[in-house]
């Protein structure tokens, strides 16, 4: 899993990081065809640490809220050490995969 936040404006990317003690920060306008754009700079973190910062945030989020309820929830049925995943956990996933494509993509 990762949580990523872009910016056309660093500074701000790195008060996140500094805010949060996590994550990368890397420019990706450089990845973009047109040159005359400002620059683009992406925060993001991953696996366990974007995990605390869903925690983090929840109580502030209202649009992304429940999808970062999901999302955590999700996290938690990844087994540690790898380990075969048995059919309830799978069942969630499911579950919690459809919920979120209902949010993303409602009829």
């Amino acid at each position: 899993m990762k949580v990523r936040v872009g910016n056309t404006d660093e500074n701000s990317l790195k008060i996140l990081k500094e805010f949060f003690g996590l994550g990368r920060i890397i420019e990706i306008s450089k990845y973009v065809k047109y040159p005359n754009r400002k620059r683009i700079w992406l925060w993001y973190v991953d696996s366990d640490n974007a995990v605390e910062v869903l925690r983090r945030l929840i109580p502030y989020l209202q649009i992304k809220k429940r999808e970062a309820e999901i999302a955590i929830e999700f996290h938690s049925t990844i087994l540690k050490p790898w380990g075969q995943l048995d059919e309830g956990i799978m069942e969630k996933r499911e579950k919690l995969y459809l919920e979120l494509r209902s949010i993303h993509h409602p009829k």
